[in-house]
């Protein structure tokens, strides 16, 4: 698995300039407004920009090209912001009459790097990429993917079949709880629901299955549901609480969120 080991950050929010050199694992700690979610939102700029500016001119075998992309501020949901200006240090974007980046430059444990850009052009984000040309490198960086778990709230009562787009926002926008039945019925409907059970059962002894349900002909909402050895009846998604919706969250976000990528 593809790991980042470094990361250097310009002019984005609080950060002028930072590096910061990363584990296997790391731990970011520090009061309020000290930048640790500012570290967070960077690497999903990053990760944005990269599967923004990355594309193939035809089918799956044509070559993977680099292309910069203009991208309006209603459809930059990586970072939804009131003033697209918020996004810089100082909320200053040009000085002296030159234009001032946000850089995102990332290096992997494989030795290689990419480099991603904004600048505000005529209110509208200008993002580009710089990374070697390779195609064998181009397309592991395409799949390469950075998994950005939001706070849990809470599941939704109930929560209706949506398009693919409208999931592919929610996610972006870090509403992970609106779609959860949504990721779910996908991973039914494409077989891999038993592989999630598995990993419900090494840490609920007591769990025994998942259900879910969706018709499209006479079903609004879909249904997902647990039984377990300890209960008669199953128990409804919506009614397993804020605590036990904190420790099933994660596990269902990243099992769901590969799924849909």
């Amino acid at each position: 698995m593809k790991r980042i080991t470094k990361v250097t950050i310009e002019n984005f929010k609080r950060f002028q300039k930072i590096e910061l050199e990363l584990k296997s694992f790391d731990c970011l700690v520090g009061g309020n407004n000290s930048g640790k979610s500012t570290l967070l939102q960077a690497l999903a700029l990053f990760d944005f920009i990269v599967h923004n500016c990355l594309a193939r001119k035809g089918d799956t075998n044509s070559p993977i090209e680099i292309k910069n992309r203009s991208i309006a501020p209603t459809d930059f949901v990586v970072l939804p912001v009131a003033n697209a200006i918020d996004l810089w240090t100082d909320k200053l974007s040009q000085r002296k009459g030159g234009h001032i980046l946000i850089r995102i430059a990332v290096e992997f444990d494989d030795a290689n790097s990419a480099v991603a850009a904004v600048d505000l052009s005529f209110n509208r984000f200008a993002v580009s990429l710089e990374t070697e040309k390779d195609q064998a490198w181009l397309k592991e960086l395409a799949q390469f993917k950075i998994s950005y778990l939001p706070v849990f709230s809470t599941f939704l009562t109930q929560e209706e079949r949506k398009t693919p787009a409208v999931i592919e926002d929610a996610l972006a926008r870090g509403r992970v709880n609106s779609v959860v039945r949504n990721l779910l019925y996908n991973l039914s409907a494409q077989n891999e629901i038993k592989a999630l059970e598995e990993i419900l059962l090494r840490v609920f002894p007591d769990f025994k299955k998942m259900r879910v349900r969706f018709d499209d002909v006479s079903d609004r909402h879909i249904d997902v549901t647990f039984s377990s050895t300890e209960r008669v009846r199953a128990v409804p998604l919506a009614r397993l609480g804020k605590t036990g919706g904190g420790i099933l969250f994660p596990l269902f976000y990243e099992r769901t969120s590969h799924a849909q990528s």
